[in-house]
């Protein structure tokens, strides 16, 4: 769950007072591959390495947890009982 991931991720930042210009690296080096290789393609054509901790973390979570279509949620609404 990639919510829980970057709450202990955050959690652990404040433990070893890991500063902002570090967070990137912590964070793509504790990736499983397919985990980094999923980062990459959806920041493309920019590098992993050179987006910001919040902008990687926005990306992947978006990806996750995609809103939900306003179209399919109507849809979902209207066949109701």
């Amino acid at each position: 769950d990639w919510e829980t991931f970057t709450k202990q991720l955050e959690l652990f930042f404040i433990t070893r007072d890991i500063k902002d210009d570090k967070k990137v690296a912590h964070l793509l080096v504790r990736l499983d591959q397919k985990a980094f290789q999923l980062i990459k393609q959806l920041v493309a054509p920019v590098k992993a390495k050179d987006k910001s901790y919040d902008d990687l973390v926005k990306v992947m979570g978006n990806h996750q947890t995609p809103k939900p279509s306003e179209l399919m949620e109507r849809c979902k609404f209207n066949q109701a009982k």
